[in-house]
């Protein structure tokens, strides 16, 4: 703040101690000097003009100019510069070099044949170069789009930055005062940067150093849930993964791989914006029963092809009982056998193409369900009338008839289950009855009893 005031107040002070001193035999002329750059950088050389304006009404001749100061100045005298007519000018080029900042002054001697004319000169060097600002945080492990301010108190020209560490691009030409360079960090440390530019015709160049502040990436969060935790055997569980992007890039290519047992699927997304988030879901089966451990892998990578995995477990009970079950069977014997049941989906998920096929032997009936709901149930009924040999309308009594029931879960897994039926004693058949030979049974009957009564009364 004090630095800033203190070149206001020089700054302000040039043009008054540029004002002539004119001595009053040389009253018509006047000198002014434009410096070339006005304000310089140690080192620098600025390219100065002193015009003198004869003021009069008459020509005045100048015979000289001299230049007296610390400084390097090119060139130090000159003479014979010859006559100026009225309101007439004249412009004498000249070099100052400097070495170290400060507020310097050259005092020009203006000889003319009315007198001498003295024109103070004020130089002024100071050590300020642009600075970069970083106007944002970097995050590890991420692709970080860094803006930066630049402060440039001289307004020198041709400005070019370079990332002297990975970054693009390599070569920054800032549009007015601000700039952005793109770059990934896998640790903390110091970035240098290459600054260059031209101070009117001088050329700098100097390195600048800055910690930038760092902070932690929050990668891609990935919330893995499962909607129920304890499954029937052959039946499907859904893992339900949620992806969502904490970072402050964009990620591409991911992949989510679930993995149980022998079982793996992968399915993919092609990318995920700061902030986004999606969804997937992955249907997983049940193995065999017991616990069950399912592995959850989150593969991507950013815009520079960093790669990047994380892992997540998630695990589930398997019960013996299979999701489909057969219940309520029921067989009779009317001229032949007539089994019916129920078959019930037991399980979490919806079960298709479900069948049940009546085998004896070498012979099968099927009945046909088809879809069956979670928690609900069908039922089918066979007659085996006609069931077993092709030449017999008896079933196969030689073999037990057995039911196969068969389904395809979500993961389109087909699944048999084969019951046994439990077949009741088979009643036996009775010979009908003739009525003729029934009545005429009873005629004799009654006639065989009355002669044997008679033949008892004879007796008496």
């Amino acid at each position: 703040m004090c630095n800033n005031m203190k070149n206001a107040v020089l700054i302000a002070l040039v043009p008054i101690i540029l004002v002539p001193l004119i001595t009053p035999a040389s009253a018509h002329i006047t000198a002014s000097v434009q410096l070339t750059p006005s304000i310089l950088l140690p080192g620098d050389t600025t390219n100065g003009t002193l015009t003198i304006t004869n003021k009069g009404t008459t020509s005045i001749r100048v015979t000289g100019v001299t230049f007296f100061s610390d400084l390097s100045i090119k060139p130090k005298s000159i003479s014979q510069i010859g006559y100026i007519p009225p309101a007439g000018t004249y412009e004498l080029p000249f070099r100052v070099k400097t070495e170290k900042a400060g507020l310097y002054t050259v005092e020009a001697y203006i000889y003319t044949t009315n007198g001498t004319l003295k024109q103070v000169i004020l130089v002024d060097v100071r050590d300020l170069i642009p600075e970069i600002v970083l106007t944002s945080a970097i995050t590890l492990n991420e692709v970080n789009t860094v803006s930066f301010k630049i402060s440039d108190p001289l307004g020198v020209s041709d400005l070019k930055i370079e990332p002297l560490f990975n970054a693009e691009p390599r070569i920054i030409y800032p549009a007015g005062s601000e700039g952005t360079f793109i770059y990934y960090a896998s640790e903390k440390k110091e970035l240098k940067f290459r600054i260059s530019f031209y101070n009117g015709e001088n050329y700098h160049e100097v390195t600048q150093t800055i910690m930038p502040e760092y902070r932690v990436s929050k990668g891609v969060l990935m919330n893995v849930s499962l909607p129920y935790d304890v499954v029937c055997l052959k039946d499907v569980v859904p893992v339900r993964i949620e992806l969502t992007n904490l970072r402050g890039d964009e990620v591409y290519s991911l992949c989510v791989k679930v993995s149980s047992g022998s079982f793996t699927k992968a399915t993919k997304i092609a990318s995920l914006s700061s902030m986004e988030s999606k969804s997937v879901e992955i249907i997983c089966p049940t193995q065999s029963p017991g616990e069950q451990n399912v592995s959850v892998t989150l593969s991507f990578k950013d815009s520079m092809s960093n790669p990047y995995t994380s892992k997540e477990y998630v695990k589930f009970r398997v019960l013996r009982e299979k999701a489909v079950s057969v219940s309520n069977i029921d067989v009779k014997w009317n001229e032949g056998m007539s089994i019916s049941g129920d078959v019930s989906n037991n399980g979490k998920s919806t079960v298709y193409n479900v069948m049940v096929a009546l085998q004896s032997g070498e012979t099968v009936k099927m009945y046909y369900l088809g879809t069956i709901n979670p928690s609900d149930f069908d039922s089918f009924e066979f007659s085996a009338l006609g069931f077993g040999s092709s030449t017999t309308s008896k079933l196969n009594e030689s073999i037990t008839p057995k039911l196969v029931i068969s389904w395809n879960n979500e993961l389109g897994e087909k699944v048999n289950e084969v019951v046994s039926i439990p077949l009741p004693q088979k009643p036996e058949f009775k010979t009908e009855s003739n009525p003729t030979i029934v009545v005429i049974s009873a005629v004799v009957f009654v006639a065989v009893v009355a002669i044997v009564a008679l033949a008892w009364m004879r007796k008496k």
